[in-house]
């Protein structure tokens, strides 16, 4: 699969939710969220265990919510495990971002979340058994019986279609729907609000940010071998560096918008 023909893949419907991928990451679920608290009903995959995911199981919940919600809240929190409120595709969901807690210890504070957004050990992770193969991720490695997708499909980097495809997989397989579906949760429109939030100017910086520490996750040998490129961010201290710049643009546009107003005062 080409990654650049998500989108169609996707249009799928139903098929796309028996795919390889989405079974890769229903089977490896204890993996990518290890190092948490997380003891969804995941086995045996099928309806009757999925049916208990989503917001009907808190873990999931947590990670499911969007990133504005205030978990802190419990009748936010209870608004949501009784479905009197659902995310939308442009609520982007909790497991996207670097610090997101052990489940089990109570809720922390929502702030600077735009640092660490896509910038997630689970998707990382969930990116790696896609891409290079389950058994990549093993204590003991074993050797692959067939090329990996990223050799098959000529991945050699991240891009935005890549992290807006994995977070959907890995949205998908927290949910308890069966089937990508408008009649559901609008995935094809999640994935593409994704990719939009890529697309934004005022993103740009946290953009070659995202983009280099996948790579360095992922790909270091793309990272070594593009060096100190716009798409590959050489360390943390580059992507502090990043963060404070964005302070300052920030400011910056404030002050901005404050000489206008005074002019059209």
């Amino acid at each position: 699969m080409n990654i650049t023909d998500i989108g169609d893949f996707l249009r799928k419907g139903h098929e796309s939710a028996q795919s390889n991928d989405i079974k890769t990451i229903k089977e490896n679920l204890l993996y990518i969220f290890s190092g948490i608290k997380f003891e969804p009903p995941i086995e045996p995959v099928h309806s009757v265990g999925k049916a208990r995911m989503g917001f009907h199981h808190p873990q999931c919940a947590e990670l499911l919510r969007p990133l504005n919600a205030n978990w802190n809240d419990p009748n936010v929190r209870a608004s949501y495990l009784t479905f009197v409120r659902a995310p939308t595709a442009q609520d982007f969901p909790y497991f996207i971002i670097a610090n997101v807690r052990d489940v089990s210890t109570g809720p922390e504070g929502e702030a600077s979340s735009l640092g660490c957004l896509f910038i997630s050990p689970y998707l990382f992770r969930a990116a790696r058994i896609i891409l290079f193969g389950p058994s990549t991720v093993n204590e003991t490695p074993i050797p692959p019986t067939s090329r990996c997708n990223a050799s098959k499909d000529n991945i050699r980097g991240a891009s935005p279609e890549l992290i807006a495809y994995i977070t959907t997989l890995l949205r998908f397989c927290l949910s308890d729907e069966e089937s990508y579906s408008n009649d559901t949760f609008a995935y094809i429109k999640l994935y593409d609000a994704i990719r939009k939030q890529f697309q934004n100017v005022n993103f740009e910086e946290m953009k070659k940010c995202i983009i280099g520490t996948w790579n360095r996750e992922l790909f270091p040998q793309t990272g070594q071998l593009i060096g100190l490129s716009e798409n590959v961010m050489p360390g943390l201290e580059t992507m502090q560096g990043y963060l404070r710049r964005l302070e300052v643009e920030k400011s910056a546009a404030l002050q901005v918008a404050k000489v206008r107003l005074q002019l059209n005062a």
